[in-house]
């Protein structure tokens, strides 16, 4: 066969009609592209090597002293999830002595300890899960394996710092998760706070958190630098610890999230589950006193949101309930602030405890105040005072208001939440 020594367009075509006519034989010369300059003609090499099930061709690559080269074996090979692949994998593990090689090696490895599964139309909700690698994860025959050779890399008390920081950093890239590594995974976060969202990931669907790990749960939560996913789980956590500085981390968790313009999702479930949560009425005077110390606070509105909830929300306890009614009734009268704070929490959390507050402030001649209203108007459903000039059922006759009905193109859906 010919090789491919041609200019980019026609190497790119070539390679992608070898692939299309399943030519495995030009694998080798493929491979030769996969440290290309042009990152288009690299990404159809990896890609082709993959699509041919080259796995060979691959891990001879692997071994290259080229990182490039090596970078686009890895990724042909992530997408190979073969037992010969796994063998060839561990055996380079068990004999590689290069540091840079051996972290290509595991982080191939740690990338087919899944694989996507199929998707049979009833596991994704109207907002798939976009955190990658794969959409739905599921795991294989020979993930058993591979996580048994991870762990074991983990437990060996020769295995350098730095390899242990990387391999924990790919098992949550990759979101294995590691109950027999996980006490060893908390030992090494405590000396590594990079390795905390790993952690946090591996505890996130813990029922009972170690006590080990309660002070790197907190540590997470006070770090605004976190990303906002490790902020959403270290807020899961906290709220079913018994510990004096779970909440104090809590609203610094919230509050990180409140600063991060592009956490919106993350807030919304957020929102949702504090909302929902049975210990929220717990910390009540907690969220009093943030709410009053400053109202327009990221911690402020935040509490804000929790009163509401409490005041409004359904099977709350009494004294949470007439605690929170009577911190909002006597801070409305204070100003603008508070009345901001308020009708922001009534805008996202759609809880219409404030509706007739909210239709009065819809004439406010603070200009901040009247925008804030119409936008909770909008969105709770509040007609505004005198603005109602739709008939009463009692003065139309059945066909009347049959026709009304029949003419009726479009509901208000935040009406039809308010009123039921």
């Amino acid at each position: 066969a010919k090789r491919i020594e041609r200019g980019e367009e026609e190497v790119l075509e070539a390679i992608i009609a070898s692939t299309f006519q399943g030519k495995a034989e030009l694998a080798t010369d493929i491979a030769t592209h996969l440290s290309s300059a042009d990152p288009l003609i690299a990404h159809t090499a990896y890609r082709a090597l993959a699509k041919l099930g080259a796995h060979e061709v691959a891990l001879a690559k692997l071994d290259s002293d080229d990182p490039a080269t090596r970078t686009g074996a890895s990724r042909a090979l992530m997408r190979m999830h073969k037992k010969e692949v796994v063998d060839a994998l561990l055996g380079q593990l068990s004999t590689q002595r290069d540091n840079s090689k051996r972290q290509t090696v595991l982080a191939t490895l740690a990338r087919l300890y899944h694989l996507d599964g199929e998707w049979k139309g009833d596991s994704w909700s109207t907002r798939p899960d976009t955190r990658g690698p794969y959409y739905q994860p599921e795991t294989w025959e020979q993930s058993e394996r591979i996580l048994n050779a991870l762990n074991q890399i983990l437990e060996n008390p020769a295995t350098p710092n730095e390899e242990n920081s990387t391999l924990v950093a790919l098992l949550g890239q990759n979101r294995i998760q590691n109950d027999r590594g996980l006490k060893r995974i908390i030992t090494l976060a405590q000396s590594d706070s990079s390795l905390l969202p790993t952690l946090l990931a591996q505890l996130a669907e813990k029922e009972n958190i170690p006590t080990e790990a309660t002070p790197l749960v907190i540590q997470a939560a006070n770090n605004a630098a976190n990303p906002a996913e490790t902020h959403k789980v270290a807020i899961r956590i906290l709220l079913g610890l018994n510990h004096p500085e779970a909440f104090d981390a809590l609203m610094s968790s919230l509050e990180a999230l409140m600063n991060d313009s592009k956490a919106s999702k993350i807030r919304d479930d957020v929102r949702n589950h504090i909302l929902s949560h049975p210990k929220l009425e717990n910390y009540v005077d907690s969220f009093v006193e943030h709410f009053e110390q400053d109202p327009g606070s990221a911690k402020g509105r935040w509490s804000a949101q929790a009163l509401l909830q409490l005041a409004g929300g359904k099977n709350i306890g009494i004294e949470a309930r007439e605690s929170s009614r009577k911190t909002i009734e006597s801070n409305w009268s204070k100003g603008a602030a508070q009345q901001h704070s308020l009708m922001e929490a009534a805008f996202w959390t759609k809880i219409p405890y404030l509706n007739d507050r909210i239709s009065m402030m819809l004439n406010s001649t603070n200009a901040g105040l009247k925008q804030r209203a119409e936008g909770a108007a909008k969105r709770l459903g509040i007609q505004a005072p005198g603005k109602d000039t739709t008939p009463k059922i009692a003065s139309l006759t059945p066909e009347e208001a049959v026709t009304q009905i029949l003419n009726y193109k479009k509901g208000n859906a935040a009406l039809g939440e308010a009123v039921y």
